[in-house]
């Protein structure tokens, strides 16, 4: 009877990892790879669990060359995490059997991310005794239907726009003078005409509901 019982327990076990589902991450989390999409080739790739980021910064040195940083414990506080920042170097390719003997992680600087939202984020990147600031945002390249956009650098310079009606519900920043302001939900006619209006930070298809 107890050798049934395991074999029992054994077969769900099996049957509950092979039914494995893949599910969207929480939109709390940050997960994802981040850009500046006026500075294609280069980004940074984030991955989050509970407070810890583990973000990948994928670049070019001064000699035009490929360069990895990564930054393994990025512990968030609030709105922003902090860490060390390590340059890997050695190994072996990934087409050739591994061979760590010359592998080398040196610390060379730290990294702070601070997130004005899930999708906006500034880098401030320290490496050696060279600082550098970057504004990026989560790169977006499959929507569901609800999920907001942001707008985009490009979309910002448009000179002028087509005169269709596809209406999206955008997302607006809003001055106050005595006290902040949450930002509003405004009905434009199509994304262009939204994302020229420099107060706009995302948008959805579809009118804002009454």
């Amino acid at each position: 009877m107890l050798l049934a019982a395991i074999l029992l327990l054994l077969s769900i076990y099996s049957a509950a990892e092979e039914s494995l589902v893949l599910t969207p991450v929480a939109d709390t989390n940050v997960n994802g790879l981040w850009w500046n999409p006026e500075e294609p080739g280069w980004g940074v790739s984030i991955t989050q669990q509970q407070d810890v980021i583990f973000a990948v910064i994928f670049a070019f040195n001064q000699n035009g060359f490929s360069s990895w940083h990564v930054a393994s414990n990025c512990e968030i506080t609030n709105d922003a995490c902090e860490g060390e920042v390590y340059e890997v170097i050695g190994g072996s390719e990934v087409m050739q059997d591994w061979n760590g003997d010359n592998k080398i992680v040196n610390p060379v600087g730290n990294v702070r991310f601070i997130f004005d939202s899930v999708n906006k984020v500034k880098m401030t990147l320290t490496i050696g005794d060279q600082q550098t600031e970057k504004s990026l945002v989560r790169q977006i390249f499959r929507s569901s239907p609800n999920q907001e956009t942001l707008c985009l650098a490009e979309q910002r310079k448009a000179d002028a726009c087509i005169a269709v009606y596809d209406p999206v519900c955008a997302t607006v920043n809003v001055q106050c003078v005595t006290t902040p302001c949450d930002p509003v939900k405004e009905t434009f006619s199509n994304s262009c005409v939204a994302c020229i209006n420099e107060s706009t930070v995302s948008y959805v298809d579809g009118e804002c509901p009454p």
